[in-house]
Formats: structure tokens, sequence, C-alpha cells
């Protein structure tokens, strides 16, 4: 799939969720912007784990990385950290770098991840990596909530 396409079918998601005409949500507008809440979000999500058959975690990339480097390194004070500015500039490389300039407050980086053209290409590339069948016994894999 395209950039185009992806982001086109991740805007069906959206405005089917939220009543929305599809051509009236830009890849760049934030998910809160459209009025969208909280059970709307959780709808967006699992209608998004189903058409492009994945699995999305309820943790942000964020609260994953600091499980992995531990507190302090890559935010402290809710704030990031040099280190946590590398780690998510490297993990998101179409990402504004001038956003990362200065004290960023973590809670600001969960809007920048909520923009509908970071979800889209976010799911792609989940989607991307995870096997469509088995490489035992060659049955179809389908992603399931348990």
């Amino acid at each position: 799939m395209t950039e185009s396409e992806i982001f086109d079918k991740f805007a069906q998601i959206v405005a089917k969720s939220l009543r929305f005409d599809a051509s009236q949500i830009p890849p760049d507008i934030l998910l809160t912007d459209l009025d969208a809440e909280s059970l709307d979000l959780i709808e967006i999500t699992m209608e998004t784990e189903t058409q492009f058959h994945i699995f999305l975690q309820d943790k942000s990339i964020l609260d994953t990385a600091v499980q992995a480097f531990g507190p302090g390194v890559l935010e402290h004070d809710g704030y990031l950290t040099a280190e946590g500015k590398q780690l998510l500039l490297c993990r998101m490389p179409d990402a504004d770098a001038d956003t990362f300039v200065g004290q960023v407050a973590a809670k600001d980086f969960a809007e920048l991840f909520s923009k509908s053209q970071h979800l889209g290409a976010n799911a792609q590339g989940l989607a991307q990596y995870t096997p469509a069948e088995c490489a035992s016994c060659g049955g179809n894999i389908v992603p399931s909530m348990g």
C-alpha cells in the first residue's frame, strides 16, 4: 500500500467512528481536534486493529521505552531528556525535528502521536511486520484480543 492509500484507509476508519466525511480529515490533525473522546479513540483503535490485522498496545512508545530503559533516562520530571528526544526522533523519522527543540513535555509528545498521519503509518508499519501465516504449519494467523 502507498502512504496515501494507508492514510485514506485510516481516514475512513476515523470518519466512520466520528461521523465525518473522510475527505475532511487532514493528515496533520489531532484526533482530539475532531472532538474524539476516549470511547471514540477505543473504537478507532479496535477498528484499526481489525482493518490492518494488527494489535495496538495500550501503552505509548514512550511508556514502553521507559520500561526498557528504566525511569529517569528518557523522561525526567515530566520532560523528555536528550536521550528521550533522540530515541523518539529515530522512531519517528517523519516528525518535525523542531518539535523536539528545547523542553518538551512528555504529555505534549502523546498529542504528537495522535495525529492521524502518524496513527495510520504506525498501523501499516505494524501490519508490514506481522506474519500472515504460521511458519510451522502454514495456517493463517489472525490477531485477536485473547
